[in-house]
C-alpha cells in the first residue's frame, strides 16, 4: 500500500506535522489518532505549540530555512514515516519542495491537504484492523458501510 504500518510493540515510527494556521483545528483530531497508533510526532514550531495546546505532545523541530538538523535532514535519515505539510506563503514553497524532494526520495507518504492526511491516517488504522483481512465483495463492503448489515 505504501503506508506504514503502526509501530509495533518498541518499534519507534515518526509523523512529521506542520500545517497552516487555517488547518491547525483540523489537525488535532489526526494527530490524536496517530499518537492513539503509537506514531511519535514531529512537528514545526507553530505546530507543535498548537498540539501541546491540545495535550498532544510532539518534538519540535527546524523547518528548512531555519537551521539544521531540519525536517528534510530527519527525512534523509530515515527517521520519518509520514508526512502532513500543508503550506502556506513564499517561505513555505521553498521548504515545500525540498520536503517533496525528500519524501519522493525515500518513499515516504505525504499528504499536503487536510482531507488528504484524514484519509491517510483512516487508511493507515483500517489496514491494521481485524476488518483489513476480510475478503468481501462490492455490493457486500458497500451494505457493510452503509450500515445495512
Amino acid at each position: 500500500s505504501g503506508l506504514p504500518s503502526p509501530p509495533a510493540e518498541g518499534e519507534t515510527k515518526r509523523a512529521f506535522l506542520s500545517v497552516n494556521n487555517r488547518h491547525k483545528s483540523a489537525l488535532v483530531p489526526i494527530a490524536k489518532e496517530l499518537r492513539k497508533m503509537r506514531f511519535d510526532l514531529v512537528a514545526t514550531e507553530g505546530t507543535s505549540e498548537t498540539l501541546a495546546e491540545n495535550g498532544i505532545e510532539s518534538e519540535r523541530i527546524y523547518k528548512v530555512h531555519e537551521g539544521r538538523p531540519n525536517i528534510v535532514d530527519r527525512i534523509k535519515s530515515n527517521e520519518i514515516h509520514l508526512v502532513i505539510n500543508t503550506p502556506l506563503g513564499a517561505a513555505s514553497k521553498g521548504d515545500e519542495r525540498s520536503i517533496r524532494r525528500a519524501v519522493i526520495e525515500a518513499g515516504v507518504p505525504y499528504a499536503t491537504t487536510m482531507p488528504a492526511a484524514k484519509v491517510m491516517v483512516e487508511a493507515i488504522r483500517h489496514l491494521n484492523s481485524d476488518h483489513s483481512k476480510e475478503v468481501r465483495s462490492l455490493q457486500e463492503w458497500h451494505r457493510v458501510n452503509r450500515g445495512e448489515d
